[in-house]
Parts: C-alpha cells; sequence; structure tokens
C-alpha cells in the first residue's frame, strides 16, 4: 500500500523542516510526500525547493487549508491518505501503524493520539484528544447523534482510506472549518473507524495555534467554534441525506457537546440573542458526553444551571470564569510544564 503524506503550509516556515523530515523519515517505505504551500511570504519557498525530487511540491495561492488539501489530493496516489500539518511530527513507525489498520476490510479511517509539545518540539505528558473513541462502526449511532457520534482525532493524528476519499472530496474550500472539521463530521457514514491507543506524532503548542489549545478564548474565539459546530452539522446533514438516509440536522444541533453550549450561552450572555440557549438544553448537555465520568457529569450539570439561575452580572462573572477554566486550563498546564527541567 502506498501511503500520500500532504503537508499543508501557510507561514509556518520555523515548522516546516521538522514536519517533511518526520514524514521522510518513516520506517514504512512505500510512501510519497506532498508539499502544498498556500501563499506563504515567509522562508517557506526555500525550504521546500532544498528538498529536490525528495518531495512533491505545490505552490499555490492563498486559498485555506481545504483548497490545500483538495490539490494535494488530486497529485497524490496513496491507497491511504495523511494530512499533516505544517507545524506537526509524525512518529517514525505512524505509517506503519496505519496502514495495519487501513488494510482492514471496510475500514475508512485509522486515527491515534497527537502527543502535546511545546515549540521546541519537546513533548509534555498531555494528549489531544482527551479521549479517542474504541475502534467500531459508528453508523447508527451516527445517525441518531451526528458528528457527536464518536470521538476523533486531530489532522495529523488521522489515516484515510483513498475509496473513502475519492468520494468525499473536493471539500468546501470558503470557510473556516478545516479538513479534520468536514472529515470526521462524515467518515462514519463510510465504514469503520480504527483507534489506536497511543500517540503516533507530535502536536506543536505555539502563538498561532488555531486547535484546541489555542491561546485566545474571549467572543470572537467562542463564536467561531460555535460557527464551525454549525457548519459541520448542516455539511454531516447533507451528506446523509445523499446517501438516502433521513436525518434533522437542528435535532443534532440541540445535541451540542457541553462546551460549546456553554460558548453559546456565553454569548447570549453579552447580549447576542441568536445564541439564545433553553435551560434544558444548556443544563443537560453534558449528558451527550460519551462515556462521561459521572461525579464530573454532575457537577457540570450544577454549573451550568448557576449560570442560568445567578442574577445577570454575577452569571456573566461565574460564566467568565468557567470560559477561563475549560478553554484556558490545557494551555496553562503546558505552560507550567514548560518551565520544568527536560527528563533524563
Amino acid at each position: 500500500m502506498l501511503v500520500s503524506i500532504i503537508i499543508t503550509n501557510y507561514n509556518y516556515g520555523a515548522y516546516l523542516q521538522s514536519s517533511i523530515d518526520s514524514a521522510l523519515r518513516q520506517r514504512y517505505q512505500h510512501v510519497e510526500v506532498i508539499v502544498v504551500d498556500d501563499g506563504s511570504t515567509d522562508n517557506s519557498h526555500e525550504i521546500i525547493d532544498s528538498y529536490g525530487g525528495r518531495i512533491v511540491p505545490i505552490l499555490t495561492a492563498n486559498g485555506g487549508q481545504c483548497s490545500c488539501c483538495n490539490l494535494g489530493f488530486q497529485r497524490s496516489r496513496g491507497e491511504g491518505v495523511i494530512f499533516l500539518d505544517a507545524d506537526d511530527v509524525l512518529f517514525e513507525d505512524a505509517v506503519e501503524l496505519h496502514v495495519e489498520r487501513l488494510k482492514k476490510i471496510g475500514v475508512v479511517k485509522s486515527n491515534g493520539y497527537l502527543q502535546v509539545a511545546d515549540q521546541d518540539l519537546r513533548p509534555t505528558r498531555d494528549r489531544i484528544p482527551r479521549r479517542l473513541s474504541e475502534s467500531g462502526d459508528y453508523r447508527k449511532r451516527f445517525l441518531r447523534r451526528g458528528p457527536l457520534a464518536y470521538r476523533p482525532s486531530f489532522t495529523s493524528g488521522n489515516a484515510w482510506s483513498r475509496g473513502f476519499l475519492a468520494r468525499a472530496m473536493p471539500l468546501p474550500s470558503k470557510t473556516s472549518v478545516g479538513v479534520d472539521g468536514y472529515l470526521t463530521a462524515i467518515d462514519p457514514l463510510f465504514g469503520r473507524i480504527e483507534s489506536m491507543q497511543r500517540p503516533v506524532g507530535l502536536y506543536r503548542v505555539h502563538d498561532k495555534n488555531k486547535g484546541p489549545l489555542n491561546p485566545h478564548y474571549g467572543p470572537r474565539f467562542l463564536r467561531e467554534r460555535i460557527t464551525e459546530h454549525e457548519q459541520r452539522i448542516y455539511y454531516a446533514a447533507s451528506w446523509a441525506n445523499r446517501l438516502g438516509y433521513f436525518v434533522d440536522p437542528v435535532d443534532w444541533m440541540k445535541r451540542r457537546e457541553w462546551r460549546l453550549a456553554l460558548a453559546s450561552h456565553a454569548l447570549q450572555l453579552r447580549g447576542d440573542a441568536s445564541r439564545a440557549i433553553p435551560f434544558l438544553e444548556l443544563v443537560f448537555a453534558p449528558l451527550q458526553t460519551l462515556n462521561g465520568n459521572p461525579i464530573k457529569t454532575l457537577g457540570l450539570i450544577g454549573a451550568l444551571a448557576l449560570t442560568k439561575i445567578l442574577p445577570r452580572h454575577a452569571a456573566v462573572q461565574f460564566t467568565d470564569r468557567l470560559l477561563i477554566h475549560v478553554f484556558g486550563k490545557r494551555r496553562r498546564r503546558l505552560e507550567r510544564e514548560r518551565k520544568l527541567p527536560r527528563a533524563g
């Protein structure tokens, strides 16, 4: 099985070399490395040129991550495809582990954890996501719950089958939703998901992260996350209906993850009436989390109820503290770890 590693880059020249090197150092030999540069204005082009014929370069005008992935997939030949963010790196056995799973009949995706690392790629004790769903066929659960049917990995932790991507690509490009946001919103519709309970690469944390360790979690960040979630819901529903299943995206919207429910309520408290969320929908949002800790779930239900029943001024202050805790605690933990001496 040939595997295509497609690296998408935009002004990440400071990190690009380590990403390309990790793709070229795979123990699994049948790999092609494609680097799509999205109109960078830094030194990225010089770095790409330095690899000569060892990689397939694609230089394009700025169009966004999904646009780059569409171009990279068009040029790729692999039966398995990994979309690697230019600031992340793969472990040397990542492709080998993915191939073992992609070769199984009916599998559309293999995914594993990403170990969180600081800007200098020093690993921490954290990993994303917090918990991957077990291997399985999630089609029936998907039709009931939508994209919340299972917990996927983030972009660099996934490897998709070409059969699935040939149907799913090209992805919408005029959007803020990332490639993993679209693909993980629909892949359970097409077959089995394989998960490995170990990291397959490093997720680098820096000042420009847009993912789960983003350093900014103010109103703009909250609106973007909510909008992306809504776009994923309607995208997934359109695919389900295209395949002959009849689902209601409005019903899926009510099953939002509790962090997004809290974000919606926080914006409502600040006068954004379009984000109004009913009391029961907010309070019981933690029950939508699969395999949640019962004690933690009850605590969250109580905290979310307080944000509804406290006087407005007190509710705003309490909600702000919750938001800082929810969206900032992993980033703060990383900052603490960076001050510790390296192990060994």
